[in-house]
């Protein structure tokens, strides 16, 4: 989602749209300090609602890709189930008849499934860390605290002037 900064009065796009820079200036240079506070203040809480939309946007898309990746898992999970059961019961007894005690041959291959499990749990929360976060709306603020750092620095040099 991009953020529309063209109602500033001084952006590059807005003096341009205004007929150049000089009457922008001179309309800026007219107006008293309350009105460009006001005019400031307006086109901050602007800018505010708009990286709120881009966040919840981004939230959405966020979950709606989660929530859709764990059905997929849920429904593999469900019909793999029966197969690993079954190749769990093959090994316990070729195991068992290999080293001839079913029960040992058990407890290794339940340790060894639960090792693999344990490692597979541990990649796949280390994988949802970073995947929630919203990346492109805290791109966008800090382009907009950036932004707004150079156009105080503007209007303090236009006011000083």
């Amino acid at each position: 989602m991009a953020i529309d900064r063209t109602d500033s009065p001084f952006q590059p796009e807005a003096l341009i749209q205004h007929g150049g820079n000089g009457r922008v200036r001179e309309e800026a240079q007219n107006a008293s300090i309350g009105e460009l506070l006001k005019r400031l203040s307006s086109d901050g809480s602007h800018l505010v609602q708009q990286e709120i939309q881009l966040a919840k946007a981004e939230l959405q898309e966020s979950a709606s890709g989660t929530a859709s990746a764990a059905a997929k898992i849920g429904i593999a999970a469900g019909l793999a189930l029966p197969g690993i059961m079954a190749i769990t019961a093959a090994l316990v007894i070729g195991l068992g008849i290999i080293i001839d005690s079913y029960w040992l041959s058990a407890l290794i291959v339940g340790v060894v499934i639960l090792a693999v499990a344990g490692f597979m749990v541990k990649r796949a929360l280390s994988g949802f860390k970073s995947g929630l976060a919203p990346r492109e709306t805290v791109r966008t603020v800090r382009e907009d605290i950036d932004w707004a750092k150079r156009e105080s620095g503007r209007v303090k040099q236009g006011l000083s002037a």
